[in-house]
């Protein structure tokens, strides 16, 4: 319906209502079904109606006028010609080039002293993204015992806490993945 269609319909029934509270209780002006039957609106129901009416046409007026700057937004926007081209971003994705494993001292496990604890650096300009460790050939893998494999909170550096208990003195390298910028 359109904002003046609905504006004559509020204004009609506005109209109706009036005559009906103010008339003398006489015949309804408007033609009804049962047309002998008076037609009468209390003070109440015309308030009601009269509210109602006036939120409508407050909700169409506001409403058209969102549509207007909708409109008006929509042709301003397209209107400009193009700029000018910026410089190119740098290239995006994983860049396996750039992933490299770094290797940390030897240590020396002594199956008595208490757990070790070492930490491999990554180089400059890089994060380390995953570590671990190789346990020498011969050694007893089901004795080591890993407690902590992560990496530091700024992510430059691997470490290990680890234990061993084997039978005899064993060599681990630990290492570091490193991804570079």
């Amino acid at each position: 319906m359109s904002r003046s269609a609905l504006a004559a319909s509020l204004a009609a029934a506005a109209v109706i209502a009036t005559v009906a509270v103010a008339g003398s209780g006489g015949p309804s002006p408007v033609p009804t079904a049962d047309a002998a039957a008076p037609f009468s609106v209390s003070k109440k129901q015309f308030t009601t109606v009269q509210k109602v009416s006036i939120a409508a046409v407050k909700r169409s007026n506001a409403n058209a006028k969102a549509i207007a700057a909708l409109q008006t937004t929509a042709t301003t926007a397209g209107s400009g010609g193009a700029g000018p081209k910026g410089d190119p971003g740098p290239a995006g994705g994983f860049d396996p080039t750039k992933v490299s494993r770094v290797t940390g001292p030897n240590e020396v496990l002594n199956p008595i002293a208490a757990y070790n604890s070492t930490t491999v650096t990554c180089p400059a300009g890089s994060i380390a993204i995953g570590g671990g460790w190789y346990l020498e050939a011969g050694a007893e893998n089901g004795q080591l015992h890993v407690a902590r494999s992560y990496p530091s909170p700024t992510l430059s550096n691997w470490s290990l806490r680890i234990r061993y208990t084997g039978a005899a003195v064993a060599n681990l390298t630990p290492y570091a993945i490193c991804a570079g910028a």
